[in-house]
Order: structure tokens, then C-alpha cells, then sequence
């Protein structure tokens, strides 16, 4: 081996298997652009059913007015928003708990582990003092 070679090697087999499947970063993107469609869907369904059966009452305090910089003819956008935002936190929360128990359930806690150095395969000789 030469002075400005490298001694690194490649990765094992079993490196290039822990890694997880390039597949749940396609998942994960998925995930990153549904949720918030569906959170404002279900603000808008919310705030239906709270018409309709009296819940909580809108506040007047989140009502848009014309000049307002988010105003575009509709007066409840920033309740819209505030409730978007909060059911986003709410699946984004949900979902990366179920990711931690099924990580859990099913890797190897050793091999997650960034602090794990698996054993010195060899021999291994006293030296006499």
C-alpha cells in the first residue's frame, strides 16, 4: 500500500443491509406533502361540523378584515390556518410514534444504538506484566 492510497474498505453486506429500504424515503416525501392537504381538508370539515352542531364558538379575534394581509374574500382564513397547523402537528406526532414503536419492535436495539461497538473478533492474549 502506497503513501496516498487509501486502506478504507467498501461496505459490508451487513452494513448495506442495516440501512432501511430506499422505498420509505419515497414514503416519508409522500407523507410530507399529503399531510398538509389533509390537515386542510379536515380544518374545513371541522369548522363545518362546528357550525352545524355549536361546539366551540369562532372566535372574533381570528376574523380576517378587508386590508388584512392574508384577506382574499374569505374572513375566516386565519382560524383556517391556526386549525391546519395544529392538526398537521397532531399527524405528524401520531405518525412518528407509530414509526418509533414499529422501529422498536422489530430492529435490533444494538444495531440503532450509535454508541454500540460490537466485540473484537480474535484472539485476545493477556501480556504479562
Amino acid at each position: 500500500m502506497g503513501k496516498y492510497e487509501s486502506h478504507a474498505r467498501g461496505k459490508t453486506r451487513e452494513e448495506r443491509e442495516r440501512r432501511a429500504h430506499p422505498i420509505w424515503r419515497g414514503v416519508g416525501f409522500a407523507l410530507a406533502i399529503l399531510i398538509p392537504i389533509i390537515s386542510y381538508a379536515g380544518a374545513i370539515e371541522l369548522m363545518k361540523a362546528n357550525r352545524k352542531f355549536g361546539w366551540l364558538p369562532m372566535p372574533t379575534d381570528l376574523v380576517a378584515r378587508p386590508g388584512d394581509f392574508l384577506y382574499s374574500g374569505d374572513p375566516w382564513i386565519y382560524l383556517k390556518i391556526a386549525l391546519t397547523i395544529f392538526i398537521m402537528f397532531i399527524l405528524y406526532v401520531l405518525f412518528m410514534l407509530i414509526t418509533f414503536a414499529v422501529n422498536k419492535a422489530t430492529l435490533d436495539p444494538m444495531r440503532t444504538d450509535p454508541y454500540y461497538v460490537p466485540p473484537i473478533k480474535g484472539k485476545v492474549t493477556k501480556r504479562a506484566r
